[in-house]
């Protein structure tokens, strides 16, 4: 996780399989989520 105080941005590249990807679809328009982080984050929560 990375903090507020933090002033280094890291690009991380990933392969997610296709029904993780139809996973977190599936949570921003059932959930109302606004940003993709939080999106991602309950999907891999959920692994």
């Amino acid at each position: 996780m990375v903090s507020d105080d933090d002033d280094e941005l890291v690009a991380v590249e990933v392969e997610l399989p296709r029904e993780l990807l139809a996973e977190i679809d599936e949570l921003a328009v059932l959930e109302g989520y606004e940003t993709p982080s939080a999106v991602v984050q309950e999907a891999l929560d959920r692994g």
